[in-house]
């Protein structure tokens, strides 16, 4: 992967003229991650999501270092949506403008842990428009899971510096590697439990359809694994191996009493029901009758209702077609214009 912005725009602008296409961009109707993305209860993964990310210790400490998430977790997560949208639906010069924005926001994410706390180092406003200075991205590597591919052991934040002080930084190829994963197996999870499910097959042409999403989300390809199941013996190690930090648990709190303690409840049941086992003992996530019995009421009622709903309400819009769902996230980005 390229050390700055300006060489990691080059690079995708080479690899748009080999396969984007300049209306449909890096993807198009014909694929399976088009398609399959353009569903929206695949919003209902994102809790899932963004609990799998913040389990990583380093992930969590760079999100409290460099960004409002515990104030506005909601804005965050409208925001991040909005630019993989973009990726993936956007022509390819809003693709590519996404794509670069984003690892340039990245390249200055970095800080010390240190006894469990952290220092951020050169702390910033994530959208300014400086630009960057070059990154280190060492690698340390080790075999993961799978024997195919880097994965650090027990998913430690990478660089040691002085005084035996840990480094991590956004652009580190193990952290970019983990988000990517997290959106991914969050995305088949939650789509297979309530649409009809994919199957292994379909799973593993989009697994290997999105491998330019993930070069642009900043993933080198050295370090992404090569099959769809390699890519879930990936996460099964991750999620087993993984520790979660306190600063992890207090932002997982934020982000379920989100948009207002009043959803407090049902978030709670959400997370509790779609995140991975280890992490909803690790995250501290109730599992007991009452919340099953939820869990079990609501993922019916939605297996019922989804595929019932109008094309308008169930997809997301694409080339200009009329969309109000998208007319009310551009309101609340332009109402709430707080940065993260």
């Amino acid at each position: 992967m390229n050390s700055t912005p300006q060489a990691f725009y080059h690079s995708i602008q080479q690899l748009a003229a080999q396969r984007a296409d300049p209306d449909h961009g890096f993807f198009g109707p014909q694929t399976l991650v088009w398609q399959v993305n353009r569903e929206r209860i695949n919003y209902l993964g994102g809790l899932r999501a963004i609990l799998m990310q913040l389990a990583h210790p380093a992930v969590a400490q760079g999100v409290a270092d460099h960004s409002n998430f515990q104030q506005d977790p909601l804005g965050r997560f409208v925001r991040t949506m909005s630019v993989v949208q973009d990726i993936l639906f956007g022509p390819a010069d809003a693709a590519i403008k996404a794509a670069t924005r984003v690892y340039a926001k990245h390249a200055r994410v970095k800080g010390i842990l240190s006894g469990g706390s952290a220092k951020s180092k050169d702390a910033f406003d994530l959208d300014s428009e400086q630009s960057p200075a070059p990154f280190d991205c060492a690698g340390h590597e080790s075999t993961g899971e799978s024997g195919h591919f880097p994965l650090r052991s027990g998913c430690c934040p990478p660089d040691t510096g002085k005084g035996g002080q840990q480094e991590y930084s956004a652009l580190d190829p193990e952290l970019l590697l983990w988000v990517y994963a997290t959106l991914i197996d969050s995305l088949m999870f939650i789509h297979d439990e309530i649409l009809p499910p994919l199957g292994d097959e379909n799973w593993a042409r989009l697994y290997d359809e999105g491998r330019p999403f993930a070069y642009l989300f900043g993933v080198p390809d050295a370090v992404l694994p090569p099959t769809l199941d390699d890519f879930r013996s990936y996460v099964r190690g991750v999620v087993n191996t993984v520790v979660v930090t306190d600063t992890a648990r207090g932002m997982a709190r934020a982000v379920i009493r989100s948009p207002h303690p009043v959803f407090g409840i049902s978030n709670t049941v959400l997370a509790a029901g779609t995140v991975p086992e280890p992490l909803r003992e690790a995250f501290d996530l109730p599992w007991n009758g009452a919340v099953r019995a939820g869990y079990a009421v609501g993922i019916g009622v939605l297996r019922v209702a989804v595929p019932l709903l109008p094309k308008g309400l169930r997809t997301h819009a694409v080339n200009g077609e009329n969309d109000p769902i998208a007319r009310l996230k551009t309101h609340y980005l332009k109402k709430h214009a707080t940065h993260s």
